[in-house]
């Protein structure tokens, strides 16, 4: 049986690395926001600068924004919600193409990797490229992460397909149990700091690197896939949320925002915090002291603070009590869906295992469905799966869970070739793609086109430059900048 969706509704985050035109690793300038503000109004588009302080850091669109992510060498092109894959792809299509414009202004582009492999992570290079956002300080010096480790343009493709609260919990299971098969698929960054790393998926050791020794120790654990699927959102917010987690602040228009952020006495967790009338904090850099009185929707700002395959997303509505919440996280069902039903707004499903892919001149020598279908295709493929979300709960059950969270180290390793427990991830991208395909409609069916090819070639973008880079001479640092020079991406419009 097929999920039915009153209103569907699909989004995509696509982190984008910067390159030079000659293979180095490019920081957009202080007028690029403005370069593609100019692009989008000579369309008739009306767009708005975002600011933090000083610095220009993004533009607000009418579909989304066009931003950086972590650093000034790194954009995020955010789109939706939208009511159809055909238009969220339009959409997709002309972002990235004037993302391209607007850089090749700059005498630079968009690099068909997950990762910029010469760009080498360091506190100067750090320093030199990261964005100005209040968070970023936060997380090193409070939370102790090394948020460096991402320094260096790692790019993830991050799906957003709604779904109802009731299946919630079971939706992000199987996004989250077909994994491995994301990371083989899309695997694309095999090099990294000027030299092979023998994993075609780098990208994703930044999780380990990055919480080596946090603060808080259940920083660490929600970086990695839960032991167990979920039984429903209970069991997800008691996971995200547990006792040895600690909530990051309290914030006024998001938490990459410019809000005094008021970081809570004792660090208590999500739930506790919840769980008192009123708290003291203290706000980040100058240490005054606020007092704060919790409200549903700071349990909306935390939503972000898990970073294994999938989220569940959802919206919030005055109408929900804390009180209410908390009666129903004391339940020992479904209560917690049962009251999101009745008072939340939307509920969708932000996966995340899928690096960053673009259409580069080598893929569109190979099909135009194949180059075209590139960005658009993880989220076809999680949109298949949650259309279908019976059959993708049913086959996953012919897997132990440990057996898939297993086989994502191996697709990191060894992409579609990696097995775990005597199974591959090949055969599980295999079935994926048998699911999807199930819930994809017709006209909707060529943005499987990448993936398809990928599982029947074995030809990731992984594989290719791997494959690239053995035919070449040099040293391996220069053998790697001749691949980038052939994997900048091209203008999908012109596809």
């Amino acid at each position: 049986m097929s999920i039915k969706i009153e209103h569907e509704t699909f989004g995509v985050e696509l982190e984008i690395p910067f390159t030079r035109l000659d293979g180095e690793s490019h920081s957009v300038s202080a007028d690029y926001f403005q370069t593609l503000q100019t692009l989008k109004g000579e369309r008739g588009e009306e767009t708005h600068l975002k600011k933090l302080g000083s610095a220009i850091i993004g533009i607000e669109t009418p579909y989304g924004e066009e931003s950086l992510d972590n650093g000034f060498n790194l954009g995020e092109s955010a789109t939706g919600p939208v009511g159809s894959l055909a238009e969220l792809w339009s959409i997709v299509r002309t972002e990235i193409g004037d993302v391209i414009n607007a850089l090749e202004q700059e005498g630079a582009g968009i690099l068909n990797m997950a990762n910029h492999p010469l760009t080498y992570v360091n506190e100067s290079t750090y320093q030199r490229n990261v964005a100005p956002k209040p968070i970023y300080p936060y997380l090193r010096e409070y939370r102790r992460w090394h948020h460096e480790a991402g320094i260096d343009a790692k790019a993830q493709n991050s799906p957003s397909v709604g779904v109802p609260f009731e299946r919630a919990a079971e939706a992000v299971n199987a996004i989250i149990g077909f994994g491995a098969a994301f990371i083989g698929i899309y695997a694309n960054s095999p090099f990294e700091g000027g030299k092979p790393t023998g994993s075609q998926e780098s990208r994703l050791e930044i999780w380990p690197r990055m919480f080596a020794d946090p603060r808080f120790k259940g920083d660490q654990r929600v970086a990695r896939p839960p032991e167990r699927p979920f039984a429903n959102m209970r069991d997800y917010f008691q996971w995200m949320f547990g006792p040895d987690t600690a909530m990051y602040f309290v914030v006024e228009g998001g938490y990459k925002g410019g809000g005094e952020m008021i970081v809570i006495d004792d660090n208590p967790s999500v739930l506790q915090f919840l769980q008192k009338d009123k708290w003291q904090g203290r706000v980040y850099g100058t240490n005054e002291v606020r007092t704060i009185k919790p409200n549903i929707h700071h349990l909306a700002l935390h939503q972000f603070a898990q970073f294994t395959g999938a989220r569940i997303r959802f919206g919030v509505s005055d109408d929900i009590t804390v009180e209410e919440f908390n009666d129903a996280m004391a339940g020992s069902g479904d209560e917690v869906e049962k009251l999101f039903v009745e008072k939340a707004p939307y509920c969708y499903i932000e996966g995340r295992d899928a690096g960053a892919n673009f259409a580069d001149t080598e893929l569109a020598a190979m099909g135009t469905d194949i180059a075209a279908s590139v960005a658009i295709s993880p989220t076809a493929l999680q949109a298949g799966i949650l259309r279908n979300l019976d059959r993708a709960t049913e086959i996953l059950q012919h897997y132990d869970w440990q057996t898939l969270i297993g086989l994502r180290e191996a697709a990191i390793k060894n992409g579609l070739k990696g097995e775990y427990n005597g199974v591959s991830v090949q055969s599980l991208a295999e079935e994926m793609l048998n699911i999807a395909r199930g819930g994809l409609r017709q006209e909707e069916l060529w943005m499987l086109a990448y993936p398809e090819f990928v599982v029947t070639s074995g030809k990731s973008g992984a594989v290719r430059a791997l494959e690239q880079y053995e035919k070449l001479q040099g040293s391996p640092t220069e053998r790697i900048g001749n691949i980038l020079v052939s994997r900048i991406a091209i203008d999908p419009r012109t596809i």
